[in-house]
């Protein structure tokens, strides 16, 4: 059995996997939450898979960690994606890949220098992956005012980010953003989406109905040409099980971000919206995956004596639960879905009140 251990309010992944692509998968396949670690008693598996340590909080990273080592200590040849210790996330992933050249764009914490910024940016979350929070910001005060319309709104600073935007638009006019899943040694090209606006999350074009679109699809995944940077994007961030989104730029891949706990396609949005072509090239690829775990879950088994490793839930937890509640309170309000002109007459309203109280303030 191999075992996926995911945040509950994150936990829907895998067990829809489970129940549409990965169906051959139901008994290889098997989903824990971190909440409920020190519940355990005992495990049979033959891999374990930490994911959403972007997400979950620093008391269940404490027990992500110590769980970890204790479980290496007692059974090292057990096969283990994802250390919780070495794991890079957003913040330190991006700014590595910058440092190295890979990537020819940086990100901030708004603690950080932010004199040395290239305009235009955006702010996002720094640990979810829900996208942009705000539109392009083209200077210095309207950062600043953006950053505090976020605060009124709720967001906690701290957990913000500042990305400098970087232009991949393709001559056709279209934003394109690539997918490839890690399932340990193995690489598989997955995605590839065409958008119109410049935050690429979902295909929207007429474009992907088209033969030109299939053409574009199968020369990504039969050549998949960037297989061997990505593979060293994945190893610099110390991530075996995951998904990379990236772009290309001049031919070169950018990368945005690995998620450690990827949604897999659903069934309807394979059928409903390409070709014939595309869905056959995609059943391929969901067959190799499905082959891998399989392949994955025939290693020697573990049982582990969880009990005995008495995974325990920090004291403090009890301490900041309540202010957890409430902040996961405003989160999922700040989650309700809204029609895209509220969202944004929302947004300008409270960008509106930060500009005037920096005016008051003297600071524009």
């Amino acid at each position: 059995m191999i075992y996926f251990i995911l945040a509950k309010r994150n936990g829907f992944t895998i067990p829809r996997f489970l129940r549409e692509r990965g169906k051959p998968l139901k008994e290889n396949i098997h989903v824990l939450h971190y909440e409920d670690l020190s519940s355990l008693k005992f495990l049979e598996c033959t891999a374990l898979v930490f994911s959403d340590l972007d997400i979950i909080s620093h008391d269940q990273l404490a027990q992500a960690r110590m769980l970890h080592d204790q479980i290496c200590e007692e059974h090292p040849d057990l096969t283990i994606f994802n250390n919780p210790h070495k794991v890079k996330l957003r913040y330190e992933l991006l700014r590595s890949l910058n440092e190295k050249g890979i990537n020819p764009f940086n990100v901030y914490r708004h603690s950080d220098e932010l004199d040395i910024l290239r305009f235009p940016v955006f702010i996002r979350q720094e640990n979810n992956h829900i996208g942009p929070l705000t539109s392009l910001i083209h200077n210095s005060k309207d950062l600043e005012a953006n950053l505090l319309s976020l605060q009124l709104q709720g967001w906690d600073v701290e957990n913000l980010l500042i990305v400098e935007y970087h232009d991949v638009k393709t001559i056709e006019g279209y934003y394109t953003r690539y997918a490839a899943f890690r399932i340990g040694t193995e690489l598989y090209p997955y995605l590839l989406d065409y958008n119109s606006h410049w935050m690429a999350k979902y295909v929207d074009s007429p474009y992907k109905d088209g033969e030109e679109y299939a053409v574009a699809f199968e020369e990504f995944v039969l050549r998949f040409r960037d297989k061997s940077l990505l593979m060293s994007v994945f190893e610099e961030a110390k991530i075996e099980y995951g998904r990379v989104d990236y772009s290309l730029c001049n031919g070169q891949p950018v990368v945005w971000e690995i998620n450690l706990n990827p949604d897999y396609e659903y069934e309807d949005q394979t059928h409903k919206h390409f070709s014939e072509r595309v869905r056959s090239i995609k059943r391929k690829t969901n067959a190799n995956i499905v082959a891998h775990f399989k392949k994955l879950d025939t290693q020697e088994k573990h049982i582990i004596d969880i009990d005995s490793m008495k995974v325990r839930e920090p004291a403090s937890s009890n301490v900041n639960r309540q202010s957890r509640y409430y902040k996961s309170r405003l989160r999922m309000i700040n989650s309700i879905p809204m029609k895209k002109e509220l969202l944004a007459f929302k947004r300008l309203t409270y960008l509106t009140l930060a500009r005037l109280i920096m005016i008051i303030k003297g600071h524009w």
